[in-house]
């Protein structure tokens, strides 16, 4: 939880009037003349004098140990009120609000109920363990600042932790469907309706491709299949006979005894002028 947000404003707030008045109250009571006159404490909150010496045993210093405890005790049970959820009393965040800034108000209030001093060998055990407790508490609460940043920068795709069983489950069940993909096809069932397969067609193992059934020919009616494993059972095709055309004979026109061929020449034309090249040049046809 951040701390620097307007929520938290109040409870500082209360914190820091709260350690004023403790300090107030504890140098009124035990060093009165070193406050001016107008802030000395009235006779109502004055203590009445005690053979004890020490501040943890006087009223002020017993008030400000019962504080201490009762918050300690509000901070243990934290931990109580987030196992329970169904538990009203306060949301959990108000819970930690307030575990928070109570438990930094105990550092004043330790302080002032010992009278600056660690006293026996139990005192000061227990002194030190407090110390480290509100130590290891800060840090933590330290490490909420930068740490969610941190997160953020280097782990962009977090995991909760009760999740992590769920995402273990759809990362094996993308990792099986994509082992799936690398398989081969399964080979796709016949139809019902369709015939049945010849057996003479069937592929043999290790049979030998089969040669050409006529090898002399080119066209590829007349060759046999040469497919590895396939079985021939077609006739062998014989080759077509093929009948040669008879070709008319080129067409003959007669041109004064001569006869001239319709594919070189044409028509009459063409006798017209032979005639007249054989008057021209005197050519005789005998």
């Amino acid at each position: 939880m951040r701390i620097v947000n307007r929520v938290h404003l109040p409870w500082f707030l209360f914190v820091v009037f709260a350690t004023l008045v403790s300090i107030w109250l504890y140098i009124g009571n035990f060093t009165p003349q070193t406050l001016p006159s107008a802030l000395r404490l009235p006779d109502s909150l004055l203590q009445k004098p005690s053979e004890n010496h020490r501040v943890g045993g006087t009223p002020l210093g017993l008030i400000f140990g019962t504080i201490a405890l009762s918050i300690f005790v509000f901070a243990a049970l934290l931990g109580v009120r987030k196992k329970i959820v169904l538990w009203r009393v306060g949301t959990v965040q108000r819970w930690l609000r307030a575990h928070i800034w109570l438990t930094l108000l105990t550092v004043p209030l330790v302080i002032l109920h010992s009278g600056f001093r660690l006293g026996g060998p139990m005192t000061t055990l227990i002194i030190i363990l407090y110390v480290v407790v509100m130590v290891s508490g800060i840090y933590g609460l330290v490490l909420q600042h930068y740490v969610p940043t941190v997160m953020m920068e280097r782990l962009p795709a977090e995991s909760v932790y009760e999740q992590i069983p769920h995402i273990r489950a759809q990362l094996v069940a993308a990792a099986t469907k994509m082992r799936d993909s690398f398989k081969p096809a399964p080979p796709t069932k016949a139809d019902a309706g369709a015939p049945a397969p010849s057996p003479a067609k069937a592929v043999t193992v290790g049979s030998a491709p089969m040669a050409s059934t006529a090898a002399d020919l080119s066209t590829p009616t007349a060759r046999a299949k040469s497919v590895v494993g396939s079985t021939i059972i077609a006739e062998t095709i014989a080759p077509p006979s093929v009948e040669p055309k008879a070709v008319a004979p080129p067409t003959q026109i007669a041109c004064d005894g001569r006869a001239t061929d319709r594919k070189t020449t044409s028509g009459r034309g063409v006798c017209e002028n032979y005639g007249r090249h054989r008057r021209r040049f005197g050519i005789s046809v005998a």
